[in-house]
């Protein structure tokens, strides 16, 4: 039942908001998945408890929480171009939430790796600059924002202090 409104939505999307190929064949395998969840279903009919249904299946089939979450997302875009031409009156995804993604903590550089790191061989004004920065950086343990925004009036040559 959805196959004729996610091909209309397709072309909104490839021909007005000018999305990559790659990118709309995701939107495409995503509801194609909409669509044999929601078996002969009309979209009209969907609530939202339908659609928690229906990520919970995908969970339990193994999608990852950051998959499920950009499946959600290419629902909850279809549902309100359906609103907005009018074929539906709410979201059926507002208010659904996907798992939340594992936070992974970054990966410290070993002693070895932060030495190599700082041990090039580049005597130019360049090269000096860049190997301050890196000893800096894993000195320090600053990020790459709060490097990028240094300016001379942080630098405190006589102390030999930075201010971040």
């Amino acid at each position: 039942m959805i196959g004729k409104l996610a091909e209309d939505y397709l072309q909104y999307l490839a021909y007005e908001r000018r999305l990559a190929g790659h990118t709309l064949s995701n939107y495409r395998r995503d509801l194609e998945t909409l669509d044999e969840l929601a078996g002969s279903r009309d979209p009209s009919t969907l609530q939202q408890g339908d659609v928690r249904r229906f990520m919970a299946q995908l969970h339990s089939r193994g999608l990852s929480p950051k998959s499920l979450a950009r499946v959600l997302s290419g629902w909850r875009g279809f549902f309100e171009h359906l609103r907005r031409e009018g074929l539906l009156r709410n979201n059926p995804a507002d208010g659904v939430h996907a798992p939340r993604a594992e936070k992974r903590l970054p990966q410290a550089l070993s002693p070895d790796e932060a030495t190599r790191l700082v041990s090039f061989e580049d005597d130019s004004p360049e090269g000096l600059r860049d190997r301050a920065l890196y000893e800096l950086a894993y000195s320090c343990g600053l990020r790459v924002s709060e490097l990028v925004s240094l300016d001379m009036q942080s630098v405190d040559a006589a102390s030999g202090e930075v201010r971040v």
